[in-house]
């Protein structure tokens, strides 16, 4: 019999071996802390790593939400169903569809899709507590004729139920919404832009968010708002907008409560304006104003030269084809104003980010995700913390490929920590060797520890740089071992891959060597229950004959080996060939008489 040939092999061969092991694929993911005897496909830990390919691990930088989003668009990102987490709202403009994505674990890895509202062409949603109630509502303009509405949805508390209630029936192509307390009385009102009318406005709250008055800030040609904030440090809000048609970029100085407006043109030659956002882009505390020019291919920002809004300096960030919209936020935590960017269509359709020097004179992009060169549409980009680690992420979504996705933007390292390893036997860890692509940017380095006691691995080694010996980084007898993998880089355009690791090993114990054995042993090496191929350890005080047999539960034999020409010693027995259930290994030598039981999962 096959099986009785491997035994035999085994009995005769294996016995204090050298050994290794190798692992190349992690797809099966983390959660198996071992002690294993073989890595397979799992692992214990990652932070910051894709295993989701198999036969390599990569820095997890782009994390798909749904890549079904039908022509997602604008997305707004807070805690929606209050456990904690930084869950979305998106708008699916061809889907017709208002949705929110639950981040079902906290990182950002898993998401479930629950639907809030449909309608026609969901244009700008944002997330706010609009009835005072302590959780977040969610808010919409609808663009198409189907629809023509802004209406925010009353959110039950826990994102399992939603109520409209209208403010606005009548708003035709909205392309603006922006939540604020314009009036200073403690509730949340609603700046709304009709694109299609050429008019802006804000909506009065009643404070809890079913009456709604209307007062008019403005009218131009292709109105597009995206933020508002106090620009001249006089307590009220003040709005930017974009007039795509009439090419022009504007600031609407509020005069107090909001039911008089100031307009001061910031650009009147801005090709294709879209909407504009505020911050300080040059350090002087006095609020500037960016915004890309569609038409133009440029992106700008604007210098608040007088301090007071009435005199604009402009300077160019890039220029590229057909930036769709931008956004501000101080991404790498230098304490600036950074930009990012998305392009809808030539020859750039992705997402990037420009690192300002402080002084708002050099910027330096930074590609979060480089599209396609047609079709993508990418149409949104924002940053938020996802995995709330204290750094900012960045939501991409590319409306023609249905994608909503959210990028690790500060590149800097991703960890897995392999499962123990237990060598079955006191081992001397000898070399570890790896296969990784890596480049002038990045590279892969390694840790490792072992111990005796599987429970208590002690501390990991100093980094290890190249492949090669492990012995001065481990303890010799030591039958644990494991391996943390340091995946670095300093750009998301070079990336290292691991793709395998190999750790080897010799047997050093003398525990079962032949002076050592005065009695008759039968045990189980392998962790019960059984995950790999079974592994059964015996001695003898003296040469002679034994006999191994395995019995299934219904006590039929499935296997048994007799040898008769085994010296003193101790000696271990792999079970090929087994399905998964339950069993009996049973051990005869001379009077001795043993049996051990084992569960095999797999």
């Amino acid at each position: 019999m096959r099986v009785q040939a491997i035994l035999l092999a085994v009995l005769a061969g294996l016995c204090f071996a050298d050994g290794t092991e190798v692992q190349t694929d992690w797809a099966s993911g983390p959660g198996t802390p071992g002690p294993v005897t073989t890595f397979g496909s799992a692992f214990d830990f990652s932070s910051g790593v894709d295993f989701s390919t198999a036969g390599e691990v990569t820095l997890g930088l782009r994390h798909m939400v749904d890549d079904f989003a039908d022509a997602a668009r604008w997305t707004d990102c807070d805690d929606i169903d209050g456990d904690g987490d930084m869950d979305l709202l998106v708008g699916l403009y061809s889907a017709d569809s208002l949705l929110w994505y639950e981040n079902l674990d906290g990182e950002g890895f898993s998401w479930e899709t629950h639907g809030v509202a449909a309608g026609d062409g969901p244009s700008r949603v944002v997330l706010s507590d609009m009835d005072g109630d302590a959780d977040l509502d969610a808010v919409c303009g609808w663009y198409n004729s189907g629809s023509d509405l802004v209406a925010w949805y009353e959110n039950d508390g826990t994102g399992g139920g939603w109520v409209q209630h209208d403010i606005e029936p009548s708003c035709d192509g909205c392309r603006g919404v922006v939540v604020r307390d314009m009036d200073d009385d403690n509730d949340n009102d609603v700046i709304v832009a009709s694109y299609s009318d050429d008019y802006f406005c804000w909506y009065q709250n009643d404070g809890t968010g079913i009456t709604w008055t209307k007062y008019d800030i403005g009218t131009g040609n292709g109105p597009r708002i995206d933020d508002a904030m106090d620009l001249d440090y006089d307590g009220d809000i003040d709005i930017v907008v974009g007039l795509y048609s009439a090419d022009s970029l504007c600031w609407y100085e509020n005069e107090g409560i909001g039911n008089s407006w100031i307009r001061h043109t910031v650009s009147g030659s801005f090709n294709g304006s879209r909407g504009g956002r505020f911050n300080d882009f040059n350090g002087d505390m006095f609020i500037d104003i960016m915004a890309p020019c569609g038409s133009g291919d440029s992106l700008c920002w604007f210098e608040n030269s007088d301090l007071i809004g009435t005199s604009w300096t402009r300077h160019t960030i890039d220029t590229f084809d057909f930036p769709w919209m931008a956004s501000t936020a101080d991404i790498d935590n230098d304490g600036d104003s950074d930009v990012m960017v998305c392009g809808y269509s030539g020859t750039f359709t992705g997402a990037l980010w420009y690192e300002n020097n402080g002084s708002g004179t050099v910027w330096d992009q930074h590609v979060i995700y480089s599209g396609a060169t047609s079709g993508a549409l990418t149409m949104f980009v924002e940053a938020f913390d996802i995995n709330q680690d204290g750094v900012m992420d960045a939501v991409v979504n590319q409306s023609g490929y249905d994608e909503v996705a959210w990028h690790d933007i500060i590149v800097g390292s991703g960890v897995v920590e392999s499962s123990i390893l237990d060598a079955q036997e006191d081992a001397g860890w000898t070399t570890l060797d790896w296969s990784a692509t890596v480049g002038g940017n990045n590279s892969v380095e390694f840790q490792v520890r072992s111990s005796e006691d599987s429970g208590n691995m002690g501390s990991w080694s100093s980094a290890i740089t190249a492949p090669g010996s492990v012995t001065p980084y481990t303890t010799s007898g030591d039958n644990y071992f494991q391996y943390r993998a340091l995946l670095l880089t300093d750009s998301v355009s070079s990336l290292p891959v691991l793709e395998d690791v190999t750790i080897s090993w010799t047997f050093v114990s003398t525990e079962h060597s032949e002076g050592a054995v005065d009695q008759y042993e039968l045990h189980l090496v392998s962790p019960n229950p059984v995950t790999a191929v079974p592994v059964v350890g015996f001695s003898i005080p003296e040469s002679g004959t034994v006999e191994i047999s395995v019995f299934d539960v219904s006590g039929r034999m499935v296997n048994r080996h007799t040898d008769g020409n085994l010296e003193k010693g101790y000696y271990q027995v792999t079970l090929d060939g087994l399905a998964p259930g339950a069993y009996f290994v049973r051990m005869k030598a001379g009077d001795f008489d043993a049996a051990e039981r084992f569960v095999l999962i797999r």
